[in-house]
């Protein structure tokens, strides 16, 4: 679970804070920082792993690739970008500290665990200690790792770009594993260590193609067809079957969400930008509900504007964005005003 990420000197973020819960909705205003906090988070993720692409390639990433100096602040004088990433699992807390120079180099990379130091990167160089090392299975830093591999962005918004039709098995167009559906789609249910065709998540997919049909019309499954260096990926509608690419959006948009219920790891964080820009409202909240009732050990970190999931979470689970002359701030919602310090949901409804 990631419990709170501090970021500062990072767009329009200095010296921000937020404390997640299990389930958190963030609202707020176009350009308050929202989608920033997931981008965030997707670059570091991509900074510790490196791409996991087809294959055995690995691409690891340098400081300038994701942190140029185009992402520092206009609103900051501080020569240095500071991140801290504090994640949960079984008892264990890890805290990760990633401060960069102004020269574009790592000033800071440490593990934490509890108060306690793991890991010191006294390398000043351009990429992670961990996208360069392996560790033992089961040890802390191997444990941390599968953290930060079990957070999932599907783009900045669904679909965006993430849905494709094949896989390509040989690895020569070096993909990232998330990059497109197909690949991660394949990934999950053929590749992943986790996954093994007596696991029970490979059993969830029946149940997942069950739930699809409620909301797909004719929708019957989702499956492969391979060729010599290609798997291609289609859904089966009305006994007839068709590469994702020719579905409409909404339908690709459900077919992801659906999937992240079902189909992903116990402790996984699922980052969700603005769903309701592809589904109606009545398609929003059944998948909203299911996701939470299915929920057990993962995590729902959502951005909407929409009334319905405003209304649906904000008592317990709001976080609401603003700017102000020092960068964004953020503020928990609640049912009732309380000195000020807190905003109702009609308030937030109005705010959009």
């Amino acid at each position: 679970m990631l419990k709170k990420i501090f970021i500062d000197n990072y767009k329009c973020l200095n010296q921000f804070s937020i404390d997640f819960s299990r389930t958190s909705l963030l609202t707020g205003k176009n350009g308050t920082g929202k989608s920033t906090v997931f981008e965030v988070i997707q670059k570091l993720q991509k900074f510790i792993l490196g791409s996991r692409v087809n294959g055995d390639e690995k691409r690891i990433y340098q400081i300038r690739e994701l942190f140029d100096w185009g992402t520092r602040s206009k609103l900051s004088n501080a020569e240095e970008q500071r991140f801290y990433l504090t994640l949960e699992c079984s008892g264990e807390t890890y805290t990760y500290a990633l401060i960069i120079n102004i020269a574009l180099q790592l000033q800071t990379e440490r593990l934490f665990i509890d108060k306690s130091i793991l890991i010191d990167n006294k390398n000043k160089g351009v990429v992670s200690t961990f996208s360069l090392n392996y560790y033992e299975k089961g040890c802390y830093e191997d444990l941390f790792l599968e953290l930060i591999s079990n957070i999932f962005l599907p783009q900045n918004t669904i679909p965006a770009s993430t849905i494709t039709d094949h896989y390509v098995r040989n690895g020569i167009d070096g993909k990232d594993t998330y990059e497109d559906f197909a690949n991660w789609y394949y990934y999950l249910i053929y590749e992943h260590e986790n996954w093994n065709y007596a696991s029970h998540y490979k059993n969830n997919i029946p149940r997942l193609e069950e739930e699809l049909k409620q909301v797909i019309n004719n929708f019957e499954c989702v499956s492969f067809h391979g060729t010599l260096d290609k798997d291609f990926l289609s859904a089966r509608i009305l006994n007839q079957h068709y590469p994702l690419e020719s579905l409409s959006k909404g339908q690709q948009a459900l077919l992801i969400l659906y999937t992240l219920i079902f189909c992903t790891p116990e402790e996984s964080i699922l980052c969700i930008n603005k769903p309701e820009l592809f589904l109606e409202s009545s398609e929003i909240i059944p998948w909203l509900s299911l996701a939470i009732d299915c929920l057990e050990n993962r995590q729902l970190l959502l951005i909407s504007h929409h009334p319905y999931i405003i209304d649906y979470l904000s008592a317990e689970h709001g976080y609401h964005f603003e700017k102000t002359d020092n960068g964004s701030r953020v503020k928990r919602t609640n049912g009732e005003e309380k000195d000020g310090k807190n905003l109702s949901i009609e308030g937030l409804v109005e705010l959009g």
